[in-house]
């Protein structure tokens, strides 16, 4: 590829992510990116993509092997510093390298809200897109997890965990939409601020004693399994 096609390339993925982002993967068509892109050829997308499938799927790679990258920095850095049972330390490499993208360079950020957009739309499968892909550190922590809160029944915490993934990308989402409007001086602290009080959220949701209640449902569901 040459480095005008890379250019080119890089600028059709940053439009679509922006037009998804704020208009829904179901709302914005090929030909409008092209247009918002600045792109006189008509076909630029589909000779750099092919398909809208395609460039969600590149938009996804460009952007989550960075972030687990350093969700895997984030997670070696933990266990060589022997802090593999701080549930604190572990929930943070889950939720900072996704908020690091509110702040990473000069850019303003939508990728969040596309991802929410992309996780909330069932024909797509955002999850499916992730898998085996680059959620090599996401499995990690939620190994780490695990082994650190044996007392909770395994199918409470894989739910517990499932809910995690939502309400990350979710109210990260809500919060990068927001914050474009707060002034650039105020907004790194902001950012650092709002994803340490959900870490503590997060931590205090996961780790929590499953009620009575729950364990009777659950021991119930069991027997009629059986």
């Amino acid at each position: 590829m040459t480095a005008t096609a890379a250019v080119t390339r890089d600028l059709l993925i940053e439009t679509a992510e922006q037009l998804f982002a704020e208009s829904g993967i179901h709302g914005v068509s090929m030909r409008r990116i092209n247009q918002a892109a600045g792109q006189k050829n008509t076909s630029a997308l589909h000779y750099h993509f092919g398909s809208k499938g395609a460039l969600i799927e590149a938009i996804i790679e460009q952007r989550m092997r960075g972030i687990n990258a350093r969700r895997l920095q984030m997670l070696d850095e933990i266990e060589q510093a022997g802090k593999a049972t701080d549930l604190t330390a572990i929930v943070s490499a889950i939720v900072f390298p996704l908020a690091e993208c509110l702040s990473a360079g000069s850019r303003t950020s939508y990728y969040i809200q596309f991802l929410a957009q992309v996780y909330g739309d069932p024909a797509i499968r955002g999850a499916h897109l992730v898998s085996g892909k680059f959620d090599e550190g996401y499995q990690r922590c939620f190994a780490l997890i695990r082994q650190n809160l044996p007392e909770i029944p395994d199918r409470v915490l894989r739910q517990r965990l499932l809910v995690v993934t939502g309400i990350v990308v979710y109210i990260l989402s809500n919060f990068e939409r927001e914050s474009r409007s707060q002034q650039a001086k105020n907004r790194a602290l902001d950012i650092a601020f709002f994803s340490s009080n959900l870490v503590d959220f997060l931590v205090g949701a996961i780790s929590g004693k499953a009620s009575d209640g729950t364990l009777e449902l659950l021991s119930n569901q069991g027997q009629r399994r059986a």
